[in-house]
C-alpha cells in the first residue's frame, strides 16, 4: 500500500529451496527495521513487522533458523523504506517458495503461472545463488553441473521469458540483483587467498552461471551476503554466537539507486521540455508588439514567460536534490560490481 509521498516498486525474489532466501529477507529486515546509516525498513503490517522480529530473536536467542518457503501460499509483503523520518519508498515484496521454480504450468492458479506473470511486473529482480555451489572455482568442466544444482538454468529460462514479454509491451528490463548468499562457505573454502582476490573471482564465476544478467540493456548488481558463519551442513539450528550479517542491506539499496536514476531521467527530460517551452513563449513575446489595443494581450504573454521559467528553475531543483541523494546511496554501495551491458563499470 503506498502512501502519497511515496512511490511503489515491485520486487521478486527467485531461487530454490534452501538456498537462503528467506533467510536473506530476515536479516535484511533485522538490519534495517533497527536503522543502519540513516536508512530504516518497515512492515506496512504491524503483524507482519511483529512475525519478522520474532523470528530473528529466535536466531538471535536459541539459533533457529527460519523454516523455508515450502508452503503452497505466497509470502507477499508490504515494505516502507526511509533515510531518517522521510519515506522514500513503498516496496512490494514477494517470496516465492523454491518449489515454484520446478513446478510445471497447470493453470492460471498455479505459482509458477503467478511467478511469470509477476516477473513482467517487477522492477527489481533478485535471483538467488547458494553459496555451497560456488566454493570451488567454476571451470568449463563443472559450469553445466553447477548450473542445474542451482537452478540456475531455469532461473535463466523464467527471466528471458519475462525479458521477451517487457520487450512486447515496449517496457525495460529491470533491474538484477545476484543474491551470492552464504558467502562465509565461498570465503573458507577460497582461502588461504587474499580476500579481494576471493570476491573477484567470484564475480567471474557468476558471469559464467548466470550469464542472462550480462546481456546488452540489462543492470545488474553481484552481491555476496550471508547472516553468519554457519558452516555447510544443513540445519534448522545454529550457534547464535556465529551469526554476523554482511551486505544484507546492500541490494535494497542498489534497488533504490536504480529507481533514482529513472527519476533523474524523467526530471531531465521534464526539464528540457519546459526550456523549449519557454522558448516558445519568448518567440511569441518577441514578435507580438505592445500596442495600446494589443497590451492586454501582450502582457499574457511575458506572464506565460515568467510561469515556464518558474517551472524550469523548480524541476532543475528537484533534479538536484535527486543527484544529491542519488551520491549519497551510491557511496553506500562503493567497491561492489555492477554491470551494465555486461561491462563492469565502477560507478554505480
Amino acid at each position: 500500500m503506498t502512501t502519497d509521498d511515496t512511490h511503489q516498486i515491485t520486487v521478486t525474489m527467485l531461487g530454490p529451496s534452501l538456498s537462503g532466501k528467506t533467510t536473506f529477507l530476515l536479516g535484511m529486515y533485522s538490519v534495517l527495521s533497527a536503522g543502519l546509516n540513516n536508512y530504516f525498513l518497515h512492515a506496512s503490517d504491524p503483524d507482519q513487522d511483529l512475525d519478522l522480529s520474532e523470528a530473528w530473536d529466535a536466531l538471535i536467542d536459541d539459533g533457529l533458523l527460519p523454516p523455508p518457503n515450502e508452503a503452497d501460499q505466497l509470502k507477499p509483503y508490504s515494505f516502507v523504506f526511509r533515510e531518517h523520518f522521510n519515506p522514500l519508498l513503498s516496496i512490494d515484496w514477494l517470496d516465492y517458495r523454491g518449489g515454484a521454480l520446478d513446478d510445471r504450468v497447470r493453470g492460471e492458479d498455479s505459482d509458477t503461472s503467478a511467478l511469470i506473470a509477476r516477473l513482467d511486473l517487477s522492477d527489481a529482480v533478485y535471483l538467488v545463488l547458494d553459496g555451497r555451489y560456488l566454493r570451488d572455482p567454476v571451470t568449463p568442466n563443472t559450469v553445466r553441473r553447477v548450473q542445474r544444482a542451482s537452478k540456475a538454468q531455469r532461473m535463466t529460462y523464467l527471466l528471458q521469458e519475462s525479458m521477451r514479454n517487457r520487450r512486447k509491451a515496449d517496457q525495460p528490463p529491470p533491474a538484477i540483483v545476484v543474491l551470492v548468499t552464504k558467502a562465509d562457505l565461498v570465503a573458507e573454502a577460497r582461502s588461504p587467498a587474499e580476500r579481494t582476490v576471493i570476491w573477484e573471482q567470484l564475480v567471474e564465476d557468476v558471469t559464467k552461471v548466470l550469464p542472462v544478467c550480462f546481456q546488452q540493456g540489462v543492470t545488474t548488481l553481484v552481491c555476496p551476503v550471508m547472516l553468519g558463519h554457519f558452516g555447510a551442513e544443513e540445519t534448522q539450528q545454529v550457534d547464535p554466537q556465529t551469526v554476523r550479517p554482511m551486505g544484507l542491506h546492500k541490494p535494497i539499496l542498489f534497488s533504490l539507486l536504480r529507481y533514482l536514476e529513472e527519476i533523474r531521467l524523467g526530471l531531465h527530460q521534464t526539464e528540457s521540455d519546459f526550456r523549449q517551452e519557454v522558448s516558445r513563449r519568448e518567440l511569441a513575446v518577441a514578435n507580438h508588439r505592445p500596442t495600446f489595443w494589443r497590451k492586454g494581450r501582450h502582457l499574457e504573454y511575458v506572464e506565460a514567460v515568467v510561469d515556464a521559467r518558474k517551472r524550469v528553475e523548480e524541476v532543475a531543483q528537484m533534479a538536484q536534490l535527486a543527484l544529491e541523494f542519488h551520491t549519497r546511496v551510491a557511496r553506500e554501495l562503493k567497491g561492489l560490481p555492477v554491470f551494465k551491458d555486461g561491462v563492469k563499470i565502477s560507478d554505480v
